[in-house]
């Protein structure tokens, strides 16, 4: 039964709430659905504020979270995937922050579509109330409190903060807003267009498109009332973000770039006042941009523009799963193409070799490496290290940026090169958007039609749903193991034998870094 019709507990009845585009049966103990998503926020940032705390690079965090919400939309696909892998992919429905999962309707049941629909759509602005109560607080705490206690948060952290949060609920949001404008016709066709949730509001159940179907004598339907917000959603978030944050580092730009300079070197802009502007965009924007090298700052929009389309094509083809997942195919394969020549990302193990291709444009006498070269020397005369890293740079790197010294770089990289494998997102990256594609191609075989009343292709579904069981696993304990290597600081020695390419990890430091990419490890899923 629908949804809507059958949604209301009654005696030795549950209740059914919508998820997927599934109905699904309440839990016995629906509050708890909603306790362990909110514990999963909570821990997820507790654990995000720790690792800044201890200045470990937070940039493959972001790189998990985006392939997790990518196999979400999976899931909410209309694709017959063999039941383990449904579930399977079902707990990655939490990563899109997506308030289905805690089955609201079987807590309260007079929580209607339209109210859900707001609440999802205003999750930035309520984030953005909290942000300023939060700052607010801080600031008449500050006054009260002695100078050692004082609390940090200023409101440069704010808009850092608020830009994470929307990065992160942009897909949830634009689907939301996706879901009441995608409209089709019933099977057979009754000359009406319908949509794909469901409301008691509606009649029988079931909303139409543009008509006023409401059993509850509104002036307007529920679809015609969230029309017109759905679509200032779709400008204003689904558009207006990416074209933010392109305009956030176009006017940034320079300041960014050394930033991500500065990062290299391990130099604190607060220790010296040449880089108070600096300083400045780094509180503010940092959020946007230090997962990447100086040349590539750009890349966050193009991340963006990638969740954008990766939800447009799942409402727009929904009706036709296999063209739908050959649409993402198509997506995926273009980010990973560009990932592959780019490189953007900038982890720790590669900041050294951004400070080399540095004094190499110094020694080209590029007008704005000469630029920041004169913020960077200041720095070194200051001694503005944060970490006794930086320090060790200098005396590898020098004030007088002498590339006559990359030998003693390339000595001490040539002993730590294999533990560097585990270091490298751009190589996270590439593994987990072959998944991602691999899974796809896998929901297109699934679509195919080969399967439908042949019993005896049993064996060959069977065998496809192991092999993309196993990419998911794959990928997982890959993440799992990047996560540890890089909070730990250790690799075990048999992984580092098993992944390391000798051929390939000697040619490392002799590449000729033409238009400045390099390529650091071995890409596994190129094996």
């Amino acid at each position: 039964p629908r949804c809507g019709l059958c949604r209301l507990a009654s005696d030795g009845y549950k209740g059914y709430f919508r998820l997927n585009d599934e109905c699904q049966e309440c839990p016995d103990d629906p509050w708890l659905l909603l306790i362990l998503m909110a514990s999963a926020i909570v821990v997820f940032c507790v654990v995000g504020w720790w690792m800044q705390d201890k200045k470990i690079n937070v940039a493959f965090l972001s790189i998990g979270v985006d392939y997790f919400q990518v196999l979400a939309v999976f899931k909410s696909a209309r694709v017959e995937w063999p039941r383990f892998l449904k579930d399977l992919l079902i707990l990655f429905t939490f990563f899109n922050f997506d308030i289905d999962v805690t089955a609201p309707e079987c807590i309260i049941p007079e929580f209607t579509y339209e109210v859900k629909w707001i609440v999802s759509i205003l999750l930035p602005v309520i984030a953005a109330v909290l942000l300023v109560l939060l700052y607010v607080f801080s600031k008449l705490l500050n006054l009260v409190v002695i100078e050692r206690h004082k609390t940090k948060f200023t409101s440069n952290a704010l808009i850092s903060t608020l830009l994470l949060i929307i990065y992160y609920v942009y897909l949830m949001i634009t689907k939301r807003a996706l879901e009441v404008l995608n409209c089709h016709p019933a099977v057979p066709d009754d000359g009406h267009m319908y949509t794909d949730f469901t409301a008691l509001e509606c009649e029988a159940s079931v909303c139409r498109c543009g008509e006023n179907d409401s059993v509850l004598g509104a002036a307007l339907g529920l679809q015609q009332r969230l029309k017109p917000w759905a679509i200032a959603v779709l400008i204003v978030c689904t558009l207006g973000f990416p074209v933010s944050l392109l305009l956030i580092i176009k006017l940034n730009l320079r300041n960014i770039q050394i930033d991500q300079l500065l990062r290299a070197y391990d130099i604190d802009p607060t220790l010296t006042g040449s880089l108070r502007t600096v300083q400045e965009t780094r509180e503010r924007f940092h959020k946007v941009y230090y997962y990447f090298k100086p040349g590539k700052v750009f890349w966050i929009v193009s991340i963006v523009a990638r969740k954008g389309a990766i939800a447009i094509i799942g409402f727009a083809f929904l009706d036709n799963p296999a063209f739908q997942f050959s649409m993402t195919v198509l997506v995926l394969f273009v980010s990973y193409v560009g990932a592959v020549k780019h490189h953007p990302y900038m982890s720790t193990a590669e900041r050294r070799f951004e400070v080399l291709k540095h004094t190499r444009r110094v020694d080209d006498e590029d007008e704005f490496h000469v630029y920041a070269d004169g913020l960077i020397k200041g720095a070194l005369a200051k001694d503005a290290y944060k970490t006794s890293a930086g320090r060790s740079r200098r005396s590898k790197v020098g004030n007088s940026f002498d590339l006559g010294r990359k030998s003693s770089m390339t000595a001490e990289t040539n002993k730590n090169k294999k533990r560097m494998y585990f270091f490298d997102y751009n190589t996270v990256e590439r593994v987990l958007l072959a998944s991602a594609i691999l899974i796809a191609l896998a929901g297109i075989m699934f679509e195919s039609g080969r399967f439908d009343g042949r019993k005896d292709l049993e064996g060959q579904k069977d065998f496809i749903a192991v092999v993309v069981i196993l990419v998911v696993v794959f990928s997982l304990v890959y993440y799992m193991i990047v996560f540890i290597a890089e909070v730990s600081a250790f690799t075990p020695l048999w992984l580092i034998k098993l992944f390391s390419d000798k051929s390939k990890l000697n040619h490392f430091m002799e590449n000729d870094m033409e238009n400045g990419e390099m390529e650091m490890v071995v890409n596994p899923s190129m094996l």
